[in-house]
């Protein structure tokens, strides 16, 4: 049921949100237990209706997302989730590549749409192509996770993820919600990743 589990939260998040997805993900995981850090990222539901406490995020709440405090992390952490969290973050990058275009199809540059200008049609096509790649890595990490594999899984999302951003031009980092959902994507993954770290946002 691996790749069934990494599609079904690719399409949720796809569908219906980082939350959506995040919450497929963490389906039947112990939080407290699975978490390897003090902080971890939890749909923003789940927060309102639990014990934790919250820490503050500027676009996390927009996302439906919580980061909140785990008590009990530590020694106990599974990387169980890992695929099925990359799965989800794959499927808001499809989402998010979805809007660009659309966006890129509206603008025009003497006279032609965006979307036909060489550069941004090669472009377009080859993050396509990797995501399709990193989902199918998405498959083996939930099937034999490691915390080695886990990491370069995740961290090139976030190099995806950057590329996506960068179609948006000026409104993917100010008035464009892609570049916040795309950064909490990535926040979500370190807080529940070992060995990620957001490089390519400050």
């Amino acid at each position: 049921m691996t790749r069934e589990a990494v599609e079904l939260c690719a399409r949720t998040a796809e569908e219906r949100g980082l939350a959506a997805g995040l919450e497929a993900a963490l389906d039947r995981v112990d939080v407290v237990a699975a978490a390897p850090g003090r902080v971890a990222a939890v749909p923003l539901a789940w927060a309102e209706s639990s014990p934790f406490e919250a820490v503050p995020h500027p676009h996390a709440e927009a996302e439906g997302i919580a980061f909140v405090r785990v008590p009990g992390a530590g020694p106990v952490h599974t990387l169980s989730l890992a695929g099925r969290l990359a799965g989800s973050r794959l499927g808001l990058s499809a989402a998010a590549l979805s809007a660009a275009a659309r966006r890129l199809s509206g603008r025009k540059s003497a006279g032609e749409p965006l979307i036909r200008a060489q550069l941004v049609t090669g472009s377009v096509a080859d993050t396509v192509v990797e995501i399709d790649l990193l989902r199918h890595r998405a498959f083996l990490l939930d099937r034999s996770p490691t915390p080695e594999f886990a990491a370069i899984v995740h961290s090139e999302i976030d190099r995806l993820d950057w590329s996506i951003s960068m179609l948006f031009g000026a409104s993917g980092y100010t008035t464009d919600r892609w570049g916040a959902a795309l950064l909490v994507s990535a926040l979500t993954a370190n807080s529940w990743v070992p060995g990620t770290e957001v490089r390519m946002w400050s």
